[in-house]
């Protein structure tokens, strides 16, 4: 991987809400950027495998045959609580994002899918309340010796 494409792959990876995103994803950005010449998808995760600064979850041992789509993350990210919550809570918005987009965009006069849809709302909202509860009694330190029952 050329300096360029690394450099720009680490910036990626230090503003990005998510952990680890899809390789696939990455390398596609990459590309769209006119990065990663000559790279196809096994060399992109051969050339991330070799780097130091990258950490890619799902990536096959050698005698495994390879995940659809392995993560990426920088090595040095710490993986704190704060960090999966931040996460998490981008995910949640995506999920309510692409909801609302499928109800906007829900076929008229289909009593069927607008319950169906309604419904996934309903629990989404309820997901999302339960994760507000779960964060909001987060202090971020782990739990002391003997404070669990």
């Amino acid at each position: 991987m050329d300096e360029p494409t690394r450099a720009r792959l680490v910036e990626i990876l230090e503003v990005a809400p998510e952990i680890y995103l899809p390789a696939g994803r990455l390398l596609e950005m990459l590309q769209a950027e006119a990065l990663a010449a000559g790279l196809d998808r096994p060399a992109f995760l051969e050339a991330l495998q070799a780097d130091p600064l990258f950490e890619l979850l799902g990536a096959p041992a050698p005698d495994q045959a390879p995940l659809p789509e392995p993560g990426v993350k920088l090595a040095g990210r710490a993986l704190t609580a704060e960090a999966v919550m931040t996460a998490l809570a981008h995910n949640l918005a995506q999920l309510n994002e692409a909801l609302l987009r499928a109800w906007e965009s829900r076929p008229a006069g289909d009593p069927q899918t607008e319950k169906m849809l309604l419904e996934v709302l309903e629990r989404a909202e309820e997901l999302g309340e339960e994760i507000r509860g779960i964060t909001d009694g987060h202090s971020g330190e782990p739990p002391q010796q003997g404070s669990l029952a």
